[in-house]
């Protein structure tokens, strides 16, 4: 799952993807001994959720952890029409900007 999210960013669904990944890891893990695993955080795998990974959970020194940040969305979206009126328009503008 890139961006898990299922029900939006309501409780129960940010409670529950810490376990769903956890059973989702120990089955990877079984099934693929030497492959490095990625975990990510709920909410789209958004960056403030990070604080809510707990990597004491996993005592596996071959697992990255992700994130995704699309701040400024401007920018992390240009040109992509789907992403409202704006941002389709919006595109070569480099980043950082200097």
């Amino acid at each position: 799952m890139i961006e898990p999210t299922a029900g939006g960013t309501n409780a129960t669904w940010l409670a529950a993807w810490p376990k769903m990944q956890k059973r989702l890891y120990v089955v990877a893990r079984t099934n693929l001994p030497d492959h490095t695993i990625v975990l990510k955080a709920a909410d789209d795998n958004a960056e403030y959720m990070m604080a809510q990974c707990d990597p004491t959970l996993y005592n596996d020194n071959n697992i990255l952890w992700s994130f995704h940040s699309y701040i400024p969305f401007l920018i992390s979206h240009q040109g992509a029409t789907w992403a409202g009126d704006v941002v389709g328009h919006v595109k070569n503008i480099p980043y950082p900007l200097w």
